[in-house]
């Protein structure tokens, strides 16, 4: 088991080292150019991305409004419970006491399933503007003569890798935001246009 284990090792490296050739006799034949993005400051800092943002924090809002009412009218309700238990009879208790756990319950849940909307709302938004990002990095590339264009940020993100040191001239970022913030502009125009 351990030979097999040092064998795939072996076997792992040799081809680490055969790709590392291959790029390096690839590079002689062409100018190797590489740039870096940092993807997460795209998507801070992108009209777009402000957007989304602002858009669900306003959802958020709402809900946490909805939530609070709830919340308000559960302590109302137990309060009043308490307040009775000295002068109603047990089986009005009973009932009253049935309603308080539902209502615990239900608030409970709605609570739960109102974080996960907005997760699944905030990892569909967030990966919808990733492929939109990903694709004017690749035009980009393409069009500016890129070999390669690494993900460049501070810790690693689901986006991307990890680089330890990135050249500032090497950095697309500016540039990625600004094309994107003039798609957005123009995606936001036309919508407008055509109402």
């Amino acid at each position: 088991m351990i030979e097999n284990q040092k064998t795939h090792r072996i076997v792992l490296i040799m081809i680490a080292i055969s790709l590392a050739f291959a790029a390096f006799t690839k590079a002689e034949a062409a100018e190797i150019k590489i740039g870096s993005v940092n993807i997460q400051s795209v998507l801070n800092s992108s009209e777009a991305g402000k957007y989304a943002v602002d858009k669900l924090k306003a959802s958020m809002e709402k809900e946490a409004g909805v939530l609070k009412s709830k919340q308000e009218a559960f302590k109302r309700m137990e309060k009043d419970f308490e307040q009775q238990r000295m002068v109603s009879r047990p089986e009005a208790l009973e009932e009253k006491e049935r309603e308080l756990l539902k209502m615990k319950r239900d608030l409970e849940a709605y609570s739960q399933d109102t974080r996960r909307m907005f997760q699944r709302s905030q990892t569909r938004v967030t990966n919808k503007i990733m492929v939109e990002i990903r694709k004017i990095i690749k035009d980009y590339a393409k069009e500016n003569n890129y070999t390669m264009i690494v993900e460049d940020s501070d810790t690693p993100t689901p986006y991307g890798g990890f680089v330890i040191y990135v050249d500032d001239a090497s950095d697309i970022t500016p540039a990625i935001v600004k094309i994107y913030n003039d798609q957005f502009k123009a995606s936001v125009s036309s919508k407008k246009k055509g109402k």
